[in-house]
């Protein structure tokens, strides 16, 4: 792959990052009342669950991983124990609204991120303890291929 072509692939990265938070949205808000905290059929987990775990997992994973390794020189990061975080934190009683809206402002400050990134920036990589070392842009891509999972989750609530 030339520089032209990775720009242009970084280019379109963010354009779909951008873009899948508006679909989410969409596909959210079509899940009818009674619906929305019946698991579905193939995650087990309700639309409302899916939608809470997306923004948990955006929050303090992805994005918490990106300002890492933007931040710092080589950083060490942990794994997200998402489940163990989820029987703590997790309330059915919060809204969809509040948080789709609080995803959608997660991923607004992480494109304010990676749009300021040099392309050498998309290089800078920290050690994930179960990953090893990844990129910015592995994060990245990471971010969107989780997003795209749950939308399609979501469509077939």
């Amino acid at each position: 792959m030339d520089m032209d072509q990775l720009y242009d692939y970084r280019a379109r990265l963010l354009d779909r990052l951008e873009s899948i938070p508006d679909e989410i949205a969409q596909a959210a808000r079509v899940v009818t009342p009674e619906k929305i905290h019946r698991p579905t059929q193939s995650d087990k987990m309700s639309p409302h669950q899916i939608i809470a775990r997306l923004r948990n997992m955006e929050k303090h994973a992805y994005s918490a991983r990106l300002q890492k390794i933007i931040a710092e020189e080589s950083p060490s990061m942990e794994t997200f124990p998402i489940e163990r975080w989820e029987a703590e934190h997790y309330a059915p009683s919060e809204s969809i609204e509040s948080i789709l809206n609080e995803y959608i402002t997660i991923r607004h400050t992480e494109l304010n991120l990676l749009r300021a990134l040099s392309p050498h920036d998309w290089n800078r990589s920290g050690r994930h303890n179960t990953f090893g070392l990844r990129t910015v842009q592995w994060w990245a891509e990471r971010s969107l291929e989780y997003a795209t999972i749950q939308l399609r989750e979501l469509r077939n609530a």
